[in-house]
């Protein structure tokens, strides 16, 4: 004995030997102890004593999770010891992992088990991280094998790492690219505990849909929408997605001078609204425009534009 170990039944099996002779004072005892305490994460707790084995072997079924030492202990004549012992770590539990995607026009769908991707225009790149929880032997290896099925216009190296955050190659990905390749993430802990995240790429090419804006009673896009009246309502929808799902929604608006009444391109302000009402400047031409963005970046956008008369 003289080891760390791993179970992930709780059922193991093991022979030891007691010590037997000193060269010096002469042999006084060998005994074994067992003792136990919680495991977090691949560190033990306190210790506390249990049922030392007996016979010459250690048979256990189904302990549960946690440390358990086993330790002989010989003593000579005049108080000096020897220490043999082993360490077995009883983890029944498999991680868990949540994959993300950092890079361009990429986003994971964790719940539905899908990574979307925007297969048009040049070509784009990510990585995945797999956000892994491991609450007992710890050792976690994360492995991110070769892409399967059809990977038409993909480039992937498959890899391993062992160390947060758990990181795989770049992803990558040609202009125009529909292909579905699908890949298994696979987390393992010291104890062999596994944990498999399949996911299926899928080319979203849609933009988001849906959206809708009034400013101060006007839904068009015109250069004729002129009021004098003030401060200008806002009532908009929001855009949504069907595919990666939406991203963000934000209300915009630039304001631009005027000649002669009319609106020029100059524009010489611009900002984010957040709230149902504008008070716009007399004189001044504006432009609100709400745009919707999906998960991998594709947009749409809804404009309204009004002169202050």
């Amino acid at each position: 004995m003289g080891s760390t170990s791993y179970s992930k039944t709780g059922t193991f099996s093991g022979t030891f030997t007691q010590f037997s002779a000193d060269a010096g004072s002469g042999f006084a005892s060998s005994a074994i102890t067992k003792e136990s305490a919680t495991l977090s994460n691949g560190t033990c707790g306190s210790y506390s004593a249990g049922t030392a084995p007996t016979g010459g072997s250690i048979s256990e079924t189904t302990l549960a999770e946690g440390c358990y030492r086993y330790t002989v202990t010989g003593t000579d004549k005049v108080g000096n010891t020897s220490v043999l012992l082993t360490v077995v770590m009883v983890d029944k539990t498999a991680p868990t992992q949540v994959i993300s995607a950092t890079g361009s026009n990429a986003y994971v769908d964790n719940a539905n088990s899908k990574i979307y991707y925007n297969g048009s225009g040049s070509s784009r790149s990510f990585t995945m991280t797999s956000a892994v929880t491991e609450a007992g032997s710890g050792g976690v290896t994360v492995t991110f094998p070769s892409l399967a099925g059809t990977s038409t216009g993909f480039s992937f190296t498959n890899s391993a790492d062992s160390s947060s955050p758990f990181t795989s190659n770049s992803v990558t990905w040609s202009s125009g690219t529909t292909s579905t390749p699908t890949i298994t993430v696979n987390a393992t802990d010291a104890a062999g505990n596994s944990n498999d995240k399949l996911l299926t790429f899928v080319n979203d090419i849609t933009n988001p849909s849906g959206g809708a804006l009034t400013i101060a009673g006007f839904t068009t896009n015109s250069t004729s929408n002129n009021t004098s009246s003030t401060p200008w309502s806002i009532t908009k929808t929001d855009f949504t997605d069907a595919g990666s799902g939406i991203s963000t929604n934000a209300l915009t608006y630039t304001r631009f001078t005027t000649s002669g009444g009319v609106c020029t391109s100059t524009s010489d302000a611009s900002g984010t609204i957040t709230t149902t009402s504008f008070t716009p400047n007399n004189g001044k031409c504006y432009e609100f425009v709400l745009t919707g963005t999906d998960n991998v970046g594709r947009t749409n956008t809804v404009t309204v534009y009004i002169r202050k008369a």
